[in-house]
């Protein structure tokens, strides 16, 4: 297996593992409103980004070609999940 096959494979597995999460947006409730639509934008965002597959290959041919994509890809895919399992414990 090449470099590309082993970053794409790696890839749709992270997008695979993050897509079983599934957020309630309304759950997300912090004390600083500010700080909760925030977070509700970035979520909402997330979310749409795994539904959608053109964006998904793209995202894909761009964390095969530059690490800076694959650590940014890596942080916001381990920020959806922690973000679920703060606000939907009992789902996780």
């Amino acid at each position: 297996m090449d470099k590309n096959q082993k970053l794409e494979r790696e890839y749709w597995l992270k997008v695979q593992e993050a897509r079983k999460y599934k957020i309630d947006i309304d759950r997300i409730i912090k004390e600083n409103k500010i700080k909760q639509e925030s977070t509700r934008k970035i979520i909402k965002a997330a979310k749409i980004v795994l539904e959608n597959k053109e964006i998904l290959e793209g995202g894909c041919e761009m964390y095969k070609r530059y690490k800076v994509i694959r650590m940014t890809s890596d942080f916001l895919l381990k920020y959806y999940i922690k973000t679920f399992k703060k606000y939907m414990p009992d789902n996780s």
